[in-house]
């Protein structure tokens, strides 16, 4: 069983400078107050484990600057979250550009996320001389898109959104168990490529 209550907050400011450019704040804040199985007492044996209660804050702010006369926008974005057995912090940058009619958009997106979290094994490998020195992922994730107004009922978008991601990729509390009854925790490999395209 889940319980979840959230509290969430959010402010935002516009202004038009002297060149008539629009600069755009957000502040963002939430707080998760939830109840579930408790990860750190996985365990095989049970059905289930005593429910727990966690808290979650994930403050985040962004900026923007759109110039409709050079048909451009840029920005900026922070993001970060903490709970008991995780944290992470994602800064991100963006540009734009639009023809003059505002008929075509060339949209590129550079998002980075620095996560860093507790190891928890299952309890009957905790004993064992598994090691797990690395806690930290780091994932590098890009979105280039561009599109194209046809006419009023039509639009077309080409993307690509290459990412990388090094670091701690599997979860260790996951078990794998093998033909000789043998089993032990995930393990995958520290570097993941995703190149996927889109129409």
């Amino acid at each position: 069983m889940l319980h979840l209550s959230v509290e969430h907050s959010e402010l935002k400011l516009t202004k038009n400078d002297r060149m008539n450019r629009l600069h755009t704040l957000n502040l963002n804040a939430g707080i998760d107050h939830y109840s579930s199985a408790s990860s750190d007492m996985i365990d095989p044996t049970t059905i289930s484990s005593a429910s727990i209660r966690e808290t979650r804050y994930y403050p985040s702010a962004s900026y923007s600057m759109r110039d409709d006369k050079k048909h451009y926008l840029v920005g900026a974005s922070g993001y970060f979250s903490s709970e008991y057995d995780y944290t992470s912090f994602a800064p991100g940058l963006q540009f734009a550009k639009f023809s003059k009619d505002n008929n075509r958009e060339l949209n590129i997106k550079l998002q980075s996320f620095f996560d860093n979290r507790q190891i928890i094994l299952p309890i009957e490998l905790r004993s064992t001389s598994l090691d797990f020195s690395q806690t930290k992922r780091n994932s590098y994730n890009s979105s280039i898109v561009y599109s194209q107004i046809v006419n009023e009922r039509m639009q077309v978008s080409f993307l690509i959104d290459p990412s990388y991601q090094h670091g701690l990729l599997s979860t260790p509390f996951n078990r794998v168990y093998f033909a000789d009854s043998s089993h032990t925790v995930q393990k995958l490999p520290d570097t993941r490529i995703q190149l996927p395209p889109g129409l």
